[in-house]
């Protein structure tokens, strides 16, 4: 029959377990963000190494493509921005509930010393 500390000990890493995949997901977010916004940078460099197509179709295609992927930095910076922001919080987070996990480890194993 399981102790109110191994009940809780057992809480405590569910929370823990929680937390830490929390801040994965988070961390996985700012590195998508990281590549789309590599992508975009190298799709920028495939347009203005476009040298052979007619400078008329370049110009009038260009604008528009532009403005798009400046829009488009803008939203994956601004996304990138509060993944970091959140991850940040979150690392607190999962601090304390390390932390908490690994107290009550300890109790539950200087519980299980014998006393002299």
């Amino acid at each position: 029959m399981k102790t109110p500390l191994d009940r809780l000990r057992a809480l405590a890493d569910m929370v823990r377990d929680a937390e830490l995949a929390k801040l994965r997901r988070l961390q996985d977010t700012r590195h998508s963000v990281e590549r789309a916004q590599a992508d975009l940078r190298l799709a920028q460099r495939d347009v203005d190494a476009g040298d052979d197509v007619d400078p008329a179709c370049l110009a009038a295609s260009r604008g528009p493509w532009l403005s798009w992927a400046e829009q488009r930095n803008q939203a994956l910076s601004l996304q990138g921005a509060r993944a970091a922001a959140d991850a940040e919080i979150q690392i607190v987070a999962a601090r304390k509930a390390l932390g908490r996990a690994q107290v009550l480890e300890k109790l539950a194993q200087a519980a299980r010393k014998p006393v002299k």
